[in-house]
């Protein structure tokens, strides 16, 4: 079964206001308890909810994530086929499932080029920075960092700049203190920084977001107080330089939040976070940071691993390819072996299967010495009857070459 924490929160001031549609996703799994359904809506519409069963039998807190550079939400689980990541697609409205395949709970995707990068610690208090691309489910490794007084990576506290690809994480020090790490994951060299958080010793910060129009960072900030007592909770910015916190909307209404259920529409600037009121009822916070004023938006009931649809947004500023040209080819396709003795293998992953794929062998003369459909994932191809020496292969869409390259027969 799907488990939701929450944690307290309070929310003043929340009025309904006339505003830009922001498209919204997450997953539920009440209307069928043993099944995990995805939801998307616009959040001013609550006619809008539409309901897409999956095969996930339950989700793992705080793994899921949107790409919107593909227009996919991710989310791992457990299905009866075992436990991997499922994959929403929001343009045919359809999943897949990969066994096996898992995201952490720092987890965070870089809009501008789909690259999806994880987190890290080891009992040496060593972090890694991980690298994954979805298509080819390959993890690589960035770099790695050690800081002794880290007690620990913590959940829902990480945002990406994909201005600059820069990784945020907030992390926690044996005495309270903490520090915000800026993380570089495109520069040649790996490279980070630690910016102490100025006076937050006794307060919890958590769902970050990063505003890739204004280059802020916001997130929630649980009070407390010297003797651990919880005083209320607040929308705050952090400045990356400098670390001081500031004050953006005191929150008073609600006495909880749903944990790793916020996200940020880049389009209006809007940071949201689902609240829960004294009747366990779920209300939509959002707070537009240009205009410093909350709304009241919707939420269907019982959703949580909130996310919000930016693709267009992320198409527009970052030269997102079209849905037609989103594929990269290069990295979803492998062929193998090369040098090949009588087998050709070529592997594509599931979600990127179409139809009228074709392989083709073209000899040093231009001759189409070998072609055939390319009709499942992983398939073998018969060519030892083919001669030994040079070969170029060609991959076709319909009649349109996706990949070419060169190949050496034994």
């Amino acid at each position: 079964m799907k488990k939701i924490l929450f944690y307290s929160l309070f929310l003043s001031h929340l009025i309904p206001c006339a505003h830009a549609q922001i498209r919204l996703i997450g997953v539920n799994n009440t209307n069928n308890p043993d099944k995990i359904e995805i939801v998307t809506w616009n959040m001013f519409d609550s006619s809008s909810a539409t309901y897409y069963q999956t095969d996930l039998n339950s989700s793992v807190f705080a793994t899921s994530g949107f790409s919107d550079y593909t227009g996919k939400y991710h989310i791992s689980g457990i299905s009866a086929a075992g436990m991997g990541r499922l994959s929403f697609n929001t343009f045919t409205n359809t999943s897949s499932f990969t066994v096996g395949s898992l995201s952490s709970n720092i987890t965070e995707f870089d809009m501008s080029t789909g690259m999806m990068y994880k987190l890290s610690i080891d009992e040496n208090n060593t972090v890694s920075v991980i690298a994954n691309s979805i298509i080819t489910n390959q993890d690589s490794l960035i770099g790695t960092f050690t800081e002794p007084n880290l007690i620990g990576l913590l959940a829902d506290a990480i945002c990406f700049d994909a201005n600059k690809g820069i990784i945020y994480h907030i992390g926690m020090n044996t005495n309270n203190s903490k520090d915000l790490y800026a993380i570089y994951v495109r520069d040649t060299s790996f490279t980070y920084t630690k910016t102490p958080i100025i006076g937050q010793e006794n307060n919890n910060l958590s769902a970050l977001q990063f505003d890739n129009v204004n280059n802020k960072i916001y997130c929630i900030r649980a009070n407390f107080d010297g003797y651990s007592t919880y005083l209320g909770s607040d929308i705050v910015e952090i400045n990356s330089v400098n670390g001081v916190v500031s004050l953006k909307a005191a929150i008073k209404q609600f006495p909880y939040f749903v944990a790793s259920s916020s996200c940020f529409d880049q389009n209006t600037s809007t940071f949201m976070i689902i609240g829960v009121d004294d009747n366990f009822t779920r209300k939509m916070i959002s707070y537009n940071t240009l205009t410093d004023s909350l709304v009241a938006g919707y939420v269907p009931p019982s959703v949580s691993e909130l996310a919000c649809v930016n693709t267009r947004f992320a198409q527009v500023k970052y030269g997102t390819p079209t849905s037609v040209k989103k594929i990269n080819w290069a990295e979803a396709i492998s062929i193998y072996p090369n040098p090949a003795i009588d087998k050709l293998h070529i592997s594509i992953p599931p979600d990127f299967l179409v139809n009228d794929l074709q392989v083709e062998l073209i000899n040093g003369l231009g001759e189409i010495v070998y072609r055939n459909k390319v009709e499942q994932n992983q398939t073998a191809f018969q060519i030892s009857e083919l001669e030994r020496g040079i070969y170029f292969y060609r991959i076709m869409d319909r009649s349109q070459p996706i990949i070419i390259g060169k190949l050496s027969k034994e």
